[in-house]
């Protein structure tokens, strides 16, 4: 491990005021971390995962064991919604009796719709949508012959669901869910994502030789050019305009998997915390800006810089900015962050040794200014990555 040189120093992400330089530099911090907790009754192993977090921050959304010890066939594994105020709460199943297991994967911007899906004992997986006033909606297969459907994205507003079943698709309450256009032999694609404002879904799709990562616009499909040689790209997110993807390539001749960040500018490829990539990484999330991303390297939680590739493990950079509680705790994968990327979510091991979702506040220092550039002596101190 190494300090990070004062060029790193001063990347943290942008956009907070100087107050918040004042409270890092003197020690009053800001941030916050803690485990969300978990809908489980029962005495046996507990288990919850944090899979998104909505644009403003104030909804987090996932699944959780609700008894663990029970019998295989109760109906043991929910969907929930988290807010700071309420904590984890369930949310309803289509059929309690019938439905072993939900989990949802998406939010809108204001937390008022969320997505996910249900596995039912009839043994077809369906695309659900909740909105905050309880309601539970079945969101139609693209082909009702086909036996699973899984909705992995929601624009902003929540009008918008993609996802995948044997095909790419997109739902909007008046056109249903239609299958997207494939490129190539049209073999297969996944839809993993959609950009805030609805105009760009990215994902994946089959030329017939490989699985290359794509973005859908009113243009229709096309390939996100990675290195070339890669044998596998996906994409998984997108920023609140589409003009910034994020998602991962593997590449034989390069290393192995990789993260990365796609512009009109071209491909960034993201920095991995060491050499090793036997685990590989991916970006799994990124700012409304598109300049922050998370993920995971190496089975790591980390932070990117999309614009420069740089790399922070998350948690050294949460204890940096003052968070206590974390030495016994394993973070994972960074799943989810907000618009301004001042708050991340994500999986990790706690001290316990169960598998918990988290959420983490971070303390972001703002573009150099002078009042920055006189600290850099104890900035470059305090917060460190690994390389």
């Amino acid at each position: 491990m190494r300090a990070l040189p004062v060029s790193s120093c001063l990347r943290l992400p942008a956009g907070l005021t100087g107050a918040l330089v004042l409270s890092l530099l003197t020690g009053e911090s800001h941030a916050a971390f803690h485990g969300l907790g978990f809908l489980e009754t029962g005495t046996g192993m507990k288990y919850s995962e944090a899979m998104a977090i909505s644009a403003d921050g104030s909804t987090i959304v996932g699944g959780s064991s609700t008894d663990p010890s029970s019998e295989p066939d109760d109906d043991v594994f929910w969907s929930f919604r988290w807010t700071e105020a309420d904590g984890m709460q369930a949310l309803p199943k289509s059929s309690e009796a019938n439905v072993p297991l939900s989990r949802a994967y998406a939010v809108s911007a204001d937390g008022s719709v969320i997505v996910g899906q249900e596995y039912n004992y009839a043994g077809t997986v369906d695309a659900y949508r909740w909105t905050a006033a309880g309601s539970i909606e079945l969101l139609p297969h693209a082909d009702p012959d086909l036996p699973a459907a899984t909705p992995w994205g929601v624009s902003g507003d929540g009008s918008r669901v993609v996802g995948e079943g044997i095909a790419a698709f997109s739902w909007t309450s008046g056109g249903g869910t239609v299958a997207l256009p494939t490129a190539g032999c049209g073999c297969s694609s996944a839809a993993y994502g959609i950009s805030a404002d609805g105009s760009t879904v990215v994902g994946v799709g089959s030329d017939g030789d490989a699985n290359i990562a794509y973005r859908w616009t009113v243009g229709g499909a096309e390939a996100i050019p990675v290195p070339a040689g890669s044998e596998v790209s996906e994409a998984y997110a997108a920023s609140a305009n589409g003009a910034t993807v994020v998602g991962m390539f593997q590449n034989s001749g390069l290393g192995g998997q990789q993260a990365f960040a796609w512009t009109e500018l071209g491909v960034v490829t993201l920095s991995t915390l060491d050499d090793d990539l036997t685990l590989g990484s991916s970006a799994l999330a990124v700012t409304a800006d598109g300049e922050w991303a998370v993920g995971d390297s190496n089975g790591v939680a980390v932070l990117w810089n999309t614009r420069t590739g740089e790399v922070w493990d998350l948690k050294e950079l949460l204890i940096s900015q003052g968070n206590t509680g974390l030495d016994d705790w394993t973070l994972s994968q960074a799943n989810g962050i907000s618009a301004d990327g001042g708050t991340i979510v994500g999986t990790g091991l706690n001290a316990d040794g169960d598998t918990e979702g988290w959420v983490a506040k971070i303390t972001p220092v703002p573009e150099p200014s002078s009042f920055l550039l006189g600290s850099l002596a104890f900035a470059a101190a305090v917060i460190r990555r690994k390389r």
